[in-house]
């Protein structure tokens, strides 16, 4: 793969798992220009993060859940380097509902003194790739976290199943009603529990797109999508440009996925 750009995942420790997802690193590399205009797959959750430079770091950073692609302006010399948190926990972390992070991105300027002291432990990680303080933080905040429950287990489960399965199958297994479950997720996530699980079945699919030897349609059939217009047309609406434009940019990305 002939890429020039580098987003890499991290583990979390175990004693922060319950909000936060995984640590994350990108920046561009020796080959690429002076600044790209970056997309962001959307996967459904909030981020946490920093931009570091020569010139210092960024104050804190969050890029809320979306059904279309974040876009931001990268640039050359800067790491960037957060936390994604879980789909219950960026409300509940931030003291926010769900629906206020929705299409959120830009500095986050609210907080108390763990959250800054977060933002100092992710300037670490972009700098060196280093999760200890990250880790250390993230596990004393999570002790006061209250995530809702039943929406916390039907998002990992459609994460877990790439956005597979039925809804009212879903809010039976917690014991609501369908309807219910749509409040309760919408409420802690910003998502429905529908739109949040085309994200993660488009996101299962970009990622399949994004290696060299694989196509849309192969994409399309391994994700589960009726057909390959189906993927297609989800493509051009989450990035507003075409399915073959939209893997040319990832292939110039090397993913390096936690396991």
């Amino acid at each position: 793969m002939n890429a020039d750009m580098l987003y890499e995942e991290l583990e979390v420790a175990t004693a922060a798992r319950s909000i936060a997802a995984c640590y994350w690193r990108f920046h561009l590399g020796a080959g690429a220009p002076e600044s790209v205009e970056h997309v962001i797959v959307p996967d459904g959750t909030t981020s946490l993060s920093v931009a570091v430079s020569p010139m210092g770091a960024s104050p804190l950073l969050c890029a809320g859940p979306t059904r279309a692609a974040h876009v931001v302006q990268v640039h050359a010399g800067v790491f960037y380097g957060g936390v994604r948190l879980t789909p219950a926990a960026g409300a509940a972390l931030l003291g926010v509902d769900g629906p206020s992070l929705r299409g959120r991105i830009g500095p986050w300027l609210g907080g108390d003194n763990q959250l800054g002291g977060l933002a100092c432990a992710l300037v670490e990680l972009a700098r060196t790739g280093a999760t200890g303080p990250a880790d250390a933080v993230l596990s004393e905040l999570a002790i006061g976290v209250r995530l809702d429950p039943a929406a916390a287990s039907v998002a990992q489960d459609l994460i877990d199943k790439g956005g597979r399965g039925r809804i009212g199958d879903l809010a039976g297994e917690t014991g609501l009603s369908e309807r219910q479950l749509r409040r309760r997720f919408f409420e802690a996530v910003g998502l429905t529990p529908k739109e949040f699980a085309g994200i993660r079945r488009l996101r299962e699919a970009c990622i399949l797109a994004a290696a060299d030897h694989e196509t849309w349609a192969t994409a399309a059939a391994a994700a589960d999508y009726a057909d390959q217009a189906h993927l297609s047309r989800d493509v051009r609406t989450a990035f507003a440009q075409t399915p073959r434009r939209v893997a040319r940019y990832l292939r110039r990305i090397e993913h390096r996925f936690v396991a």
